[in-house]
């Protein structure tokens, strides 16, 4: 079965936009790190021993500070590794449906490994503690998520009923995926900005 050319230019875009923005979000957190100062504190020991007085002075460890919480850094780490992984996955799969072959077992083997991993993702990230600074963030997050789990069941559906309509419905929803999640990752740079 083919792909009309215009769902291959779909997903083509799909693919590109998944790729940039979740590489735009590693590469924007990498670049620009909360804002750290470092604070130094000098700290003076005295030894006295019978012949002689010595004062020797140390400093201590730099202490990073931020005005973002380490819930709020742990949950900024967590997404970026998370949304690294869901970028590749959608592209695979994104590139698996531009010439869906429901009837070769090769290819089902890697769309089937690409939909569990959309699945898999879905269910780790609904499980992630969510700062309360950081929940809307999370909410469309998680809802993008959702619709890509559902993309993924729409396949599976397609592959266990040899029902290409269903391959139709899955583009829909994975390019209302990237549209979401666009947006979940576009507030989360906004967010890193604003605390940084």
């Amino acid at each position: 079965m083919r792909i009309s050319p215009k769902t291959k230019a779909i997903l083509i875009l799909i693919v590109i936009i998944a790729v940039w923005v979740g590489g735009g979000i590693f590469i924007y957190y990498q670049i620009n790190p909360p804002a750290q100062t470092t604070t130094t504190t000098p700290s003076q020991t005295t030894t006295t021993t019978p012949s002689q007085a010595t004062t020797t002075t140390t400093t201590t460890t730099p202490t990073p500070t931020s005005n973002l919480s380490p819930e709020e850094q742990d949950y900024i780490t967590i997404i970026t590794d998370h949304s690294s992984r869901l970028t590749t996955a959608v592209a695979s799969l994104s590139e698996l449906l531009t010439d869906p072959q429901i009837d070769n077992t090769t290819w089902v083997s890697q769309a089937t490994a690409q939909t569990e991993t959309l699945q898999s993702l879905y269910d780790k990230m609904v499980q992630v503690a969510t700062p309360f600074s950081m929940f809307e963030i999370h909410y469309n997050y998680t809802h993008a998520l959702s619709v890509y789990k559902s993309a993924a069941q729409s396949i599976d559906q397609a592959i266990a009923s040899q029902n290409v309509g269903s391959i139709q419905q899955a583009v829909s929803l994975m390019n209302s995926g990237t549209n979401l999640f666009n947006n979940s990752i576009a507030m989360l740079n906004e967010f890193i900005a604003e605390n940084a």
